[in-house]
């Protein structure tokens, strides 16, 4: 049989989701709930669209449940004579969400004429607020409805409705929403309503918002609002997307059905480890007795605030609320890990992505905790990241931070982990020490479920901060010397190895270990860096040639990376084909002439436009004449009878036909464009020539009297103040007597200068690229940007270090090996790693150190206290190089004061 069915439609525009009733194909959700217990086939759906075409769908659809949801998109519109034969047979309703953007109104309204006499048109608010502000003795609502809602089954306009009274009964009832007027809200609201909320521009400023973030927003609407607020989650369960400038949020729960459970489906143990804030598996907590509810249950159950706990999944990660006392969100495998030292008064926990659009968000969130008397930690990946944040929100909300600074706790990732990291955290260490005694690698430890994921540049940051600790992570001689074998493997595997890594990224300037050696960095990445290497090491060479040309012609000193970018910018515009007098880069004031130098040119343009426009039709004598006079009286005669019109007409047009080339040609409509040409070429000429005379003797030949090429003219302005800058920027330190800045300026457009010094300036401007281009490619390698190095520390510092890093890539592949040792810290494991360095063709004595300053202290100590049993297994090669230990461990240790070790431990200590 054929069913009658209420087909509920929502067109939403703030999401994304194409206006079905503008007519575009839509999202639908077809809701079954008036259906009785049958099974109906040939089930007729129409949607309408913009392209005018029809379409007949038929479907058998078995009742599974009171509350199934179907979908379909789409859809091609249906004719008038189809809807017509449709309204024989079936009762289709269409609520359509109304919102306040004037497209969507306009949309519904030319939908109106499609729709047959029975279909009624509604506005999607839950009912019992309609029926209050219907019934509020609202005149104009009364009109526009068909009776008074209060027992009313649909919300039904009285007749079709213009554009204008739809627009204005959605604006009354916002306002009537906002006012206060409405109280709570009872559970008799259906499921898939769509509700209005209150306004949060701050949020919807935003152009995207996470899960957890939205989830966050709902239940401190459910909280504080007098409306229900509810909301949309995309089918992958991970984002919802706001428009700019939007008041509402929709809401398809049936998406959450595999991501939403209840605590009071959890058994008591794990209860108690949820509200510690340290989440699990979704896999594991369903073995305990988690069950996913239906749509109904879920939504019912948040509507009567009888949960206390709801967890989120988002991949493989879940996301807990609580009370709303404290809340805890673990939004990321990092955070998992920092779970063991939350604090019992923090509110909230946020894993904050840094983009500009979540920066206002952000502040947000803080402005509203802070209201309610909550505390709220951001954490951020690096201190950096952390700092940048810090000024936004100063700038965003500068009383409230000034105000509540003890509300506001924004913290680098790391710091935040380990700042109560003694001596809870040596306990926690040696609580999972104990655990897991027998992990046989470093590698392996990383896929341990303790760590939760950590990817290697998180433990290399933890390593280093690690580094500073001296116990349990360096073991002292005494505990080597009694210990077993066995058993100093066992404690190192966890402990030493963090200590070990440590030092290895003391030794290796490559960030990213990851991609370096210990796993994915292929001998042909190899290889490709050396080559990138050698090529920056060729261009930085050849711009050792620069420090002597800057030295020369300007006496300065070249000696950082970012005085070698200004020089390189400053040969470009030197090479440039832009003149810059000697007189305009000298002159006191030249920043504060820039408003000036913009209104001459656009004066300029405009007198040129004018001129141009007016020699095309008359000779050069129609500029003595008064245009301005001309054009009063031609203004004053329009407003006259004809006949006297006319005759004043013809009397300027006789005047101003003696200056044409073709007097027979113009016409009235003619003459009042020629006169209007006139008065602004005059009024245009007058203002060149005045503020002209105020630039005229600083811009020397470039000025030409007024008449010059106007984009040169500004060009020529722009490259004078980016010159003075960078000079300006330069050392005053004089290297050579005869280069000073003064005669470089005077002497920077002499043929001889340029002749001279050219080839220098163009060899500056290229390598610095190649440079630049260099660096890019290294940066595909390794997750540190290596101009941070060259912008922070001297040239010769950096070749050297530079040349260091590329002679250690010729070991990574010996790196690689050795993290892949099962018995790395064993006598045996030891004895490999000799074996497989004597094998190498061209291993030398400072290969050998450059390993050896990879192992930990500890590891030294057991080589020198082990030296027979390893030169037995090491050979004669290694035996050579034994009396050495002892001064590499030395070097280790004195190296921690040097110029390149601090560089190493400032670029590791930020979270890659």
């Amino acid at each position: 049989m054929e069913g009658k069915l209420k087909l509920t439609v929502s067109s939403v525009d703030s999401f994304g989701l194409p206006y079905l009733l503008g007519g575009v194909p839509a999202l639908l959700e077809l809701s079954l709930e008036n259906l009785s217990d049958k099974e109906f086939s040939n089930l007729k759906i129409v949607v309408s669209s913009d392209d005018g075409t029809f379409l007949s769908a038929e479907y058998n659809v078995p009742l599974l449940s009171p509350r199934e949801t179907l979908r379909f998109s789409d859809f091609p519109s249906p004719s008038a004579e189809y809807l017509a034969e449709l309204n024989d047979k079936t009762d289709l309703n269409i609520l359509a969400l109304v919102s306040k953007n004037d497209e969507v109104l306009e949309a519904v309204s030319r939908s109106l004429t499609l729709y047959p006499s029975n279909t009624w048109l509604g506005i999607s608010f839950p009912k019992k607020i309609i029926a209050s502000f219907v019934n509020s003795g609202d005149d104009y609502i009364k009109n526009i409805f068909s009776e008074k809602l209060s027992d009313a089954e649909n919300i039904v306009f009285k007749e079709r409705r213009t554009f204008e009274d739809i627009r204005n009964v959605v604006e009354r009832i916002y306002d009537f929403i906002l006012s206060g007027s409405v109280s709570r809200i009872s559970n008799d609201i259906s499921l898939f309503e769509i509700q209005k909320v209150r306004s949060f521009p701050q949020i919807l400023e935003s152009k995207s918002a996470s899960l957890l973030e939205m989830s966050l927003l709902y239940l401190t609407l459910l909280e504080k609002c007098s409306v229900y607020g509810c909301l949309y989650f995309t089918e992958d369960k991970s984002s919802v997307k706001i428009g700019k400038g939007r008041d509402f949020i929709v809401v398809s729960i049936n998406n959450l059905l595999n991501g939403l459970s209840f605590a009071d489906n959890i058994a008591s143990p794990d209860r108690n480890l949820i509200k510690e804030g340290v989440s699990c598996d979704l896999a594991d907590c369903r073995e305990d007795g988690i069950l996913p509810l239906s749509d109904y249950d879920i939504y019912e159950s948040v509507e009567k605030k009888s949960y206390e706990n709801i967890l989120f999944k988002q991949n493989s990660v879940l996301y807990e609320i609580t009370d709303s006392k404290t809340c805890v969100f673990v939004s990321s495998p990092v955070l998992r890990r920092a779970s063991y030292f939350i604090k019992n008064d923090v509110s909230f926990i946020f894993d904050c992505p840094v983009f500009s659009d979540y920066e206002k968000l952000y502040a947000f969130f803080i402005k509203r905790f802070i209201e309610y008397g909550k505390t709220a930690t951001f954490l951020f990946e690096s201190k950096g990241e952390k700092e940048s944040f810090e000024k936004i929100l100063e700038s965003i909300l500068p009383d409230v931070v000034r105000n509540n600074a003890g509300l506001i706790d924004i913290k680098a990732l790391i710091s935040f982990i380990f700042e109560e990291r003694s001596p809870r955290f040596e306990k926690d260490m040696t609580v999972l020490s104990e655990e897991e005694a027998k992990l046989e690698s470093f590698s392996s430890m990383l896929k341990d479920k303790r760590f939760c994921g950590l990817s290697f540049s998180d433990v290399v940051a933890l390593a280093d901060e690690l580094s500073d600790v001296s116990s349990p992570f360096e073991l002292s001689d005494d505990y080597v010397e009694k210990a077993t074998m066995e058993k100093t493997r066992e404690d190192l595997t966890l402990c030493g190895e963090f200590s070990r890594l440590a030092y290895i990224l003391k030794d290796v300037e490559l960030a990213d270990l990851e991609k370096f050696g210990f796993s994915s960095l292929s001998e042909s990445d190899i290889d490709s860096l050396k080559v990138c290497f050698e090529e920056r090491n060729s261009s930085a060479y050849k711009l050792e040639q620069t420090e002597r040309l800057f030295a020369e012609i300007l006496g300065v000193e070249i000696d950082s990376y970012e005085k070698l970018r200004a020089a390189a910018e400053l040969s470009q515009i030197i090479l440039s084909d832009v003149f810059v007098p000697a007189s305009l880069i000298e002159y006191k004031h030249l920043y504060d002439i820039k408003d000036i130098v913009s209104e001459v040119a656009a004066a300029g343009r405009l007198r040129d436009e004018a001129e141009r426009f007016i020699c095309e039709n008359f000779n050069k004598d129609i500029f003595s004449y008064n245009a301005v006079a001309a054009l009063k009286q031609w203004t004053e005669a329009s407003e006259k009878r004809s006949v006297l019109r006319n005759h004043d007409y013809g009397k300027i047009k006789k005047a101003v036909a003696v200056f044409a080339f073709e007097p027979s040609k113009l016409k009235n409509e003619d003459i009042f464009i020629v006169l209007k040409r006139l008065c602004e070429y005059r009024e245009n000429r007058d203002k060149v020539l005045t503020l002209g005379a105020s630039v005229s003797p600083i811009f020397g030949t470039a000025w030409n009297r007024g008449y010059c090429d106007w984009d040169s003219f500004e060009n020529c302005y722009v490259a004078a103040c980016r010159i003075r800058k960078i000079i300006d920027g330069f050392s005053s330190k004089t290297i050579y007597g005869k280069g000073s800045r003064n005669n470089f300026i005077l002497n920077i457009n002499s043929d001889a200068f340029m002749k001279k010094y050219r080839p220098l300036f163009k060899t500056t401007v290229a390598e610095f690229k190649k440079l630049s281009d260099t660096e890019q490619e290294i940066s595909k390698f390794c997750s540190d940007n290596f101009s941070e190095l060259y912008r922070k520390y001297p040239l010769n510092e950096v070749l050297d270090i530079t040349k260091k890093t590329e002679s250690q890539l010729d070991y990574a592949p010996i790196l690689c090996e050795y993290s892949k040792l099962k018995n790395s810290l064993s006598e045996r494991g030891l004895s490999d790693i000799i074996e497989k360095i004597e094998k190498e063709p061209n291993m030398n004595e400072s290969a050998v150190a450059f390993y050896l300053k990879s192992l930990s202290l500890s590891v030294l100590s057991l080589i020198l206290k082990n030296n027979g049993k390893i030169v037995k297994y090491g050979g004669s090669f290694f035996k050579k190089r034994l009396d050495g230990i002892a001064s590499v461990k030395r070097r280790v240790e004195k190296e921690e004061n040097s110029e390149i070790f601090k560089l190493s431990v400032s670029k590791k200590r930020k979270m890659p």
